[in-house]
């Protein structure tokens, strides 16, 4: 007993329980006469555990949504969804890292849900399938390392990620894809101030519709801080893409520039915190209901501004095919503007915004053929006004 007490006073582990209750209305709803009402809340259970060398972070946060409750009445989907992180400090320069992310169940793109990216980076947009629920699944596994020695950091990653329907008629309208991954980013600091950083990608896809990619990446980047508050990041880097549209087709090759540009700045005062995000880039984007490459041209704008209890956020992103004509091409516009205001430290209120308007190709499911998807050009325009509440318990020190 002795001589587990010195252990168990370096173990620390907290559970963290929340919950947020959004009501929209959708506009064009699922009915042609009007509107949609949809009400949906996502419970949260995050469990921490840190030791002297490990830290495991466990999340469960199940999504239950129900669509168009002003025409149908209770329309109920449920959609799981977990991940779990698991770190191991080897010493003081190497950090290892293993995470897990995993959804399933029944869903629809209709409520243009756009999750935050990593560490506060603008959240990944890409097409949508038509308006209605699937069933869908999604698994990424991703083991990573971090190496840091003086001026050099290594950070690496290798992994398998499937992502799609989980049945033949959810699969022509979101085909399955699956495939493993790898990317690997070396950074030199040659002053305080300035950063040069050459990053490596590599990603295959199979689609259960019949393509398969191969893409390759290779980056070189250069990140000035101006100020404190003043960040910019420049790249410049090539692809390289295999494509084959089907077992029956013939692969092909393409070769496509990758351009980027960031601006990070803060503005910082006594009673007021504003943060702006600025990004444009040029490279490719591997198409989720195609299953092609589309080399596109992307302007993203994502910026907070907070004073006291109020939270102004805002997020906006314009995409567009550099072939502009063609069965293919890709016009895509999201943006969101939200207000919070957090009441007391447990209970937060929100409103605000959202909306999308595309126009791309997408599988449609044939009539005369159930499951057998054929390709079309479609418009898509979707308008939400929002409000939520989210209820955070006090976290639990175990």
């Amino acid at each position: 007993m002795l001589v587990a007490l010195p252990l168990a006073a370096d173990v620390a582990a907290s559970l963290a329980l929340s919950d947020r209750t959004e009501t929209r209305l959708r506009q064009p709803g699922d009915a042609p006469t009007g509107p949609s009402l949809d009400v949906a809340t996502v419970p949260e259970a995050r469990m921490t555990l840190v030791l002297p060398r490990v830290g495991c972070t466990l999340t469960y946060s199940p999504r239950l949504t129900f669509w168009d409750i002003n025409d149908v009445g209770l329309r109920p989907t449920w959609l799981n969804a977990g991940k779990a992180h698991l770190s191991w400090r080897a010493n003081e320069e190497t950090t290892l890292s293993l995470d897990q992310d995993a959804s399933y169940g029944a869903t629809s793109f209709a409520g243009l849900i756009f999750p935050p990216g990593p560490d506060g980076t603008p959240p990944r947009v890409d097409v949508i399938p038509s308006a209605q629920i699937i069933q869908v699944e999604s698994s990424s596994t991703i083991l990573g390392s971090h190496i840091a020695v003086r001026r050099w950091e290594l950070r690496t990653e290798v992994g398998y990620q499937l992502s799609g329907g989980t049945d033949d008629v959810a699969r022509s309208i979101l085909p399955l894809q699956t495939g493993p991954l790898a990317d690997a980013v070396l950074t030199y600091a040659t002053s305080p101030v300035d950063h040069v950083a050459t990053t490596l990608t590599a990603a295959e896809a199979t689609f259960s519709s019949g393509p398969e990619i191969a893409l390759a990446e290779e980056d070189e980047g250069w990140k000035h801080a101006w100020s404190a508050f003043t960040e910019t990041n420049v790249t410049l880097g090539v692809s390289e893409a295999r494509v084959e549209a089907s077992p029956s087709v013939g692969a092909y090759r393409e070769t496509n520039p990758v351009a980027e540009v960031i601006l990070d700045q803060r503005i910082l005062t006594a009673e007021d915190r504003v943060t702006l995000h600025l990004g444009a880039r040029l490279g490719p984007v591997v198409n989720r209901l195609l299953g092609i490459v589309d080399e596109r041209v992307q302007g993203t704008v994502l910026s907070k501004w907070t004073h006291g209890p109020f939270v102004v956020s805002a997020f906006g992103s314009a995409q567009q095919s550099v072939t502009t004509e063609g069965p293919n091409a890709t016009t895509l516009f999201t943006g969101e503007l939200g207000l919070s205001y957090t009441a007391i430290e447990a209970v937060v209120f929100d409103t605000g915004v959202r909306g999308i308007w595309q126009r791309a190709s997408q599988p449609l499911t044939a009539t005369s053929t159930p499951g057998t998807p054929d390709i079309v050009e479609a418009s898509i325009a979707q308008g939400i006004i929002f409000v939520g509440v989210t209820f955070r318990a006090p976290t639990l020190r175990l």
